[in-house]
């Protein structure tokens, strides 16, 4: 092989491997940015939909509150958002909402009163976990008793009763 073909053969090959380059980095840059989107998306959607969870424990003597956060709960707003959280939220978010829903449903027609309160924190729990794993922690150590601890006192307390 001549000086002239080695020349244009690794002249040839260099553009190759830096197209290539160039397009799996394009590419990847790409992903990176359509994942932060639906991370950023995702936040919104989590948000929306845990207000009136937020509104009935922040306002757990207020009878008011409470009031809001199931009138919140069955809004065309919040349907569309509890939709939405089923078309882009995680695996793991949907599920764990799905369940949180259900049990609610289940005891809808019931009082307070006879709603298992522990079942309800544990549900609790285990939706934040899964957003905290869904949003960008997803080898995350926590527990979802863990998720609670800042929000109610003697959780564990609470817990094991």
């Amino acid at each position: 092989m001549s000086y002239l073909e080695q020349f244009i053969f690794t002249t040839i090959f260099a553009a190759i491997v830096g197209l290539v380059v160039w397009y799996v980095q394009t590419r990847i840059e790409r992903i990176h940015r359509a994942e932060e989107r639906l991370r950023d998306e995702r936040r919104n959607i989590y948000m929306t939909t845990l207000e009136p969870f937020i509104r009935t424990f922040a306002g757990i003597k207020d009878p008011k509150e409470a009031a809001k956060a199931q009138k919140q709960l069955i809004s065309f707003d919040y349907k569309r958002a509890a939709f939405e959280l089923n078309l882009i939220g995680s695996d793991g978010v949907v599920h764990s909402f799905n369940d949180l829903m259900q049990y609610i449903y289940k005891d809808k027609g019931d009082s307070s009163e006879n709603v298992d309160s522990k079942k309800m924190m544990k549900l609790w729990g285990e939706l934040l976990l899964e957003i905290r794993r869904s949003v960008g922690d997803p080898k995350t150590k926590l527990k979802a008793v863990d998720m609670l601890r800042a929000q109610i006192n003697d959780i564990d307390k609470f817990l094991q009763e």
